[in-house]
């Protein structure tokens, strides 16, 4: 936030050039043409303010900051969806545990109970147990491969030891009866938490700032501008010596009927290229003033912006409708298949419960050549009734 509110301090820049000019050229120091070859080097620093661009600045500000929270809200959401992610992986760890668990309590209920068998019942309670024990295997192989799928979640190494603990009392078991808000509430909530759509409305702040943005820049603008720099050039000399080489004859003057020459002294100088340091010092230039750009013809640059501005508010503004409308969407559809889930878990784990007292009543009977078919039959609805219960449980628990 901080680095947003510098940007609208005036700006300042600076640069270095050094080069070497070759023929007829201007002498950055003297700003004269020379024709020999010379060095030189320049250095500077400038700056440039907007006085007053119809408030311009200010909306570039509130957009940046808005740009700031909607990644904020991008970032949380992604957060949400990768927390969801590692939520449902656990809870199929659980189901899938819970599964292997029913199974072999199934399985325990039917080889401990003491039931009539004929020769054929025999043959026929050797093939259930053949199957339940592959059934069993099955939810075994389930349990690993939704460990191996969190830990692909976790972004964990696939060759690493893994495990989750679960106690007795950590399987998870919906309160029935429990009360739910409806989905009207459930979606008014969202609307105001859910960090897509405040993603969303962000964005469309952030895009009504860019439309205010482009029809600012279509009117003068105002701005205050300074510079200050100083050059280098091979050219300036500083004279370290100088040899006397005698007179050298210009002409002659007349006076009263003489004459007499007019001579020049002839030197030769030793010089030497100025330090830089010098050259900084004496050659120090600053320029301040005041611009106003007024925008004439630029192609129609600044209609065109104003216009994808108004296409990009409206298409956010789409954007916000279908964010809203596949929000409620989920929401009702979640909550109808939560409450299919429950009433089917009510009813699967009556119906297992009756058919666990039908076991129960068979034990108790005498032996007669039907008991095994009835008992057999008992063991397959409660099964699958459990199975069905379980499968149910973990439906509501995800929805």
């Amino acid at each position: 936030m901080k680095k947003i509110k510098i940007a609208a301090y005036p700006d300042l820049n600076g640069d270095l050039q050094i080069g070497k000019s070759f023929g007829r050229n201007i002498d950055p120091a003297s700003n004269q043409f020379v024709n020999n070859n010379f060095n030189y080097n320049t250095l500077g620093l400038w700056s440039n303010t907007l006085l007053f661009g119809w408030f311009q600045k200010k909306y570039q500000l509130e957009k940046n900051q808005l740009d700031i929270q909607s990644a904020e809200y991008a970032n949380k959401k992604l957060q949400d969806d990768v927390t969801l992610n590692i939520t449902t992986g656990y809870i199929r760890v659980l189901q899938a545990r819970e599964q292997k668990k029913s199974l072999a309590l199934s399985l325990k209920k039917f080889t401990e109970r003491n039931v009539y068998m004929n020769k054929n019942d025999k043959q026929s309670y050797q093939a259930m147990l053949s199957t339940d024990s592959a059934m069993y295997l099955e939810t075994v192989v389930n349990e690993r491969m939704a460990l191996l799928q969190l830990k692909a979640l976790l972004h964990l190494e696939f060759e690493d030891a893994f495990d989750i603990a679960t106690d007795e009392d950590e399987i998870l078991t919906p309160k029935q009866g429990l009360s739910m808000p409806d989905a009207a509430a459930w979606y008014q909530m969202a609307l105001n938490q859910q960090a897509q759509v405040q993603y969303e409305h962000l964005k469309l702040k952030s895009v009504k700032k860019s439309l205010d943005i482009a029809k600012a820049m279509q009117y003068p603008q105002l701005s205050l501008y300074g510079g200050a720099g100083t050059v280098f050039s091979s050219n300036v000399k500083n004279i370290t010596a100088q040899t006397y080489e005698g007179e050298s004859s210009v002409g002659y003057v007349n006076i009263n009927g003489s004459s007499y020459p007019v001579t020049n002294s002839q030197y030769q100088f030793t010089t030497i290229t100025k330090p830089l340091a010098d050259q900084y010092n004496d050659h120090i230039r600053a320029t301040v003033g005041l611009r106003i750009a007024v925008p004439l013809l630029n192609g129609y640059a600044s209609r065109a912006n104003i216009q994808k501005a108004k296409i990009a508010l409206v298409s956010q503004q789409l954007q916000i409708d279908v964010a809203k409308q596949d929000l409620k969407n989920d929401i009702y559809k979640t909550y109808e298949e939560a409450i299919a889930a429950s009433q089917k878990y009510t009813a699967y784990l009556k119906a297992r419960d009756e058919s666990a007292l039908w076991m129960e009543s068979l034990g108790k009977q005498n032996n007669d050549n039907n008991q095994f078919l009835l008992y057999k039959l008992a063991w397959q609805q409660y099964h699958q009734n459990a199975t069905q219960a379980t499968f149910a449980k973990y439906e509501w628990l995800l929805n």
